[in-house]
């Protein structure tokens, strides 16, 4: 499958699309919070015109993430959700896995150890 958008820089946030195998793959590096939250909205929502059944956030190397980009997450699930596709974290740094325990973020949208295991 061929690569649909790399290296997308968003201020402090830098994003990195592509297909694998069943579904799309969105990692995310650096800094996830106000200042990126447009943008990513508007990434998200070229996800969603993809029609993926499976979409993966690679959280392996963000750094950190606040409130507003709680929120871009929520509204990525909930634009999944009408799409019925499924979303999952995976590669959670342990302060963003803290960060999503404590919000209640982990109840919302499924966490899992590693980009290999969500993938399937």
């Amino acid at each position: 499958m061929e690569l649909m958008d790399s290296g997308a820089s968003m201020g402090n946030l830098r994003c990195d699309l592509s297909e694998q195998g069943r579904g799309l793959l969105l990692k995310l590096t650096g800094q996830f919070g106000y200042g990126e939250m447009e943008e990513f909205d508007k990434h998200a929502k070229r996800m969603a015109s993809h029609n993926a059944t499976l979409v993966v956030l690679d959280l392996s190397e963000l750094k950190t993430i606040t409130s507003a980009g709680i929120g871009a997450l929520l509204r990525l699930k909930k634009s999944m959700d009408t799409r019925k596709c499924v979303l999952r974290m995976a590669a959670l740094p342990a302060n963003i896995e803290e960060v999503f325990k404590l919000s209640r973020l982990d109840d919302v949208i499924q966490i899992v150890a590693s980009v290999d295991q969500a993938m399937n």
